[in-house]
């Protein structure tokens, strides 16, 4: 493991261990990515998230939140629900 890697892997630890001092929930990135084969390809640069990233990022994300969101009411519309052409008349509906 390279000089940045360590301090990434310090970093990263040390952002959960404050999370979880807080009594916030953490979703530790650091250790779900090392923790598949191809985390690579998460990153498009090293440092960006490539579209397997995002999506593996989102599906931590939501583990976390829906049981926290899922009581709550809908708002707005579902945005399969709402005309593209004609987005106001879906919103004027509420």
């Amino acid at each position: 493991m390279s000089l940045s890697a360590e301090r990434v892997k310090l970093f990263a630890e040390k952002c959960t261990a404050l999370g979880k001092k807080l009594g916030v929930d953490v979703v530790d990135l650091h250790s779900l990515f090392h923790s598949q084969p191809n985390w690579e390809t998460f990153l498009c640069d090293g440092l960006h998230l490539s579209k397997e990233g995002n999506h593996f990022v989102g599906e931590q994300l939501i583990k976390v939140l829906e049981p926290k969101l899922s009581h709550l009411p809908l708002v707005f519309p579902d945005w399969k629900d709402v005309d593209a052409k004609n987005p106001e008349n879906s919103l004027s509906e509420l």
